[in-house]
């Protein structure tokens, strides 16, 4: 069995402010219901139908082609499909900065509190080890009339019903989650509106859950096409607020509204989802040309700056009329073998060294612009009710053949890195190779720099996604990948920002 450790390093909040609304359009006041059950009133602009919204997809490891559920299973992978096909369960807008701020920032791995039902409508715990959802019912597949070109063999799928088979089908086909965990985490179809979620042992990470505002929902049906057919975005058949209309690999994916998407808008109660008639997603790959579009507005929005905080700073300075949104905190990790006895990285010391050689508090304001935290342990500092506090940790090493305590390996040291490096028998240290695709290079020789300090010399190899994700598993690999965003809850993550032009 492959074994891996993800080592998760430096933390970020994004921060930013929202546009102003524009001159002259019309106005209305919502009362909202926090969660404690006290009333709030919020001034909007009137939402308008219509239109169209350009946005650049995310440039951090993200494919811009894929449209076959084998391919991934979460949003960075499937980017194309987020708009086209639903989760289980999804962040409650309510809730986050739009609404009542509960939370304050829009966030990739979210606790039960801040959680709504998409395609489910409600779930429970029967146990320890297991949850219930209830699906939603009288939510369908697009029509027929409404695809770009109907299949065939797809005929007896449109309009149909979506099910909880649909979604026992879909986990069954995605391969990011299994990597990792192969079997964490059953689904199983109870009836057509009754999905049983079940892991082995009791598990306070809550994967099952996280998974849930996670995994996509594919048609069951397409097992009645042949498997060459899957990755063919004119046979995309989903639940969603869009439908494909046309796909240029590596420029333009363009959608059209679904004309009998069910969800309201969970703050204008009264507006049935969504409001423009066309959504476009184009492939700038480069932080300067996404730059350049946002200010020439070619685009509207973009997801995601690279791993830099510098490009929203320089925005503020420059273009203050361009918002910036809070974005997820996305986790930063290096994936070593520990399993590999000839690997460094096999002896925890080694792990320890990498930690408490990083200068955290130079990094946040050199390379996050300050729009960071230095330690975020076992989540988010924002989630304070979980969040255990630094000085809270740890004095005293727990683990076996530890050198440092949980407070140490968060705590800019590099002469205890070196004391540890010199205790795993590396008293000059030593090379490795560290994998990363284009969209982490500057992150990682940043690192590069900081690691070479105490000895640990990185050598760099920058290749496509699917080329350094691919090392990882290899029983030949002794060095490091890079794997961000991460995925559930490593708590210490990089920065993407959301921004918008006005």
């Amino acid at each position: 069995m492959v074994r891996r450790l993800k080592l998760a390093i430096g933390a970020v909040a994004a921060v930013g402010v929202s546009a102003a609304a524009s001159h002259g359009q019309e106005m209305v006041e919502v009362e909202l219901t926090k969660l404690d059950g006290t009333t709030m009133t919020r001034t909007y602009e009137k939402p308008r139908y219509g239109g169209t919204i350009t946005m650049n997809r995310e440039i951090l490891l993200v494919s811009f082609s894929n449209w076959d559920p084998r391919g991934g299973g979460g949003p960075h992978e499937l980017a194309n499909v987020q708009i086209t096909n639903q989760r289980l369960s999804q962040l409650d807008w309510a809730r986050g900065a739009s609404g009542t701020n509960d939370y304050p920032n829009f966030v990739a791995a979210t606790p039960p509190l801040y959680t709504t039902g998409l395609l489910a409508e409600s779930w429970t715990y029967p146990n320890d080890t297991s949850m219930v959802f209830k699906m939603r019912e009288g939510i369908h597949f697009w029509e027929k009339e409404d695809v770009a070109q109907a299949n065939p063999g797809l005929e007896a799928d449109y309009g149909r019903e979506i099910t909880a088979h649909d979604a026992e089908w879909s986990k069954n086909q995605m391969n990011f989650f299994q990597q990792g965990q192969p079997g964490a985490v059953k689904w199983t179809a109870l009836d057509d509106h009754t999905l049983e979620l079940s892991w082995p042992t009791p598990d306070a990470t809550q994967a099952g859950f996280n998974f849930s505002q996670y995994a996509f929902i594919f048609n069951s049906g397409m097992q009645n096409i042949s498997q060459d057919e899957w990755g063919d975005w004119k046979n995309a058949l989903g639940t969603g607020a869009y439908i494909p209309t046309d796909f240029i690999p590596g420029s333009t994916v363009t959608y059209k509204r679904n004309p009998n998407y069910w969800e309201d808008d969970p703050i204008h109660t009264d507006n049935r989802l969504p409001y423009a008639d066309t959504f476009r997603i184009v492939d700038f790959d480069d932080e300067a040309s996404i730059i350049a579009a946002l200010r020439a507005g070619q685009i509207d929005l973009t997801n995601g700056l690279g791993s830099s905080g510098k490009w929203g700073t320089q925005l503020k300075e420059t273009n203050p009329e361009i918002g910036q949104f809070p974005a997820a905190a996305t986790p930063a990790v290096w994936v070593p073998r520990v399993d590999l006895p000839n690997s460094p990285f096999s002896d925890i010391k080694v792990r320890q060294a990498l930690m408490m050689a990083i200068p955290r508090d130079e990094i946040v304001e050199s390379f996050y612009g300050g729009a960071a935290s230095p330690y975020a342990y076992p989540t988010f500092p924002n989630f304070a009710e979980w969040c255990v506090a630094y000085d809270d940790l740890p004095t005293e090493p727990t683990l076996p053949g530890s050198c440092a305590s949980a407070k140490d390996v968060v705590t800019y040291n590099p002469d205890k890195a070196r004391e540890c490096l010199a205790a795993a028998g590396y008293p000059d240290g030593f090379d490795f190779d560290l994998w990363t695709p284009p969209g982490e290079a500057e992150f990682n020789e940043l690192y590069q720099g900081v690691w070479n300090e105490v000895g640990i010399r990185a050598n760099l190899n920058v290749d496509e996604l699917a080329v350094s994700q691919s090392v990882k598993d290899r029983d030949d690999n002794l060095g490091l990948t890079s794997l961000t965003p991460g995925m559930l809850k490593y708590p210490l993550s990089m920065l993407i920002n959301s921004l918008h032009s006005n």
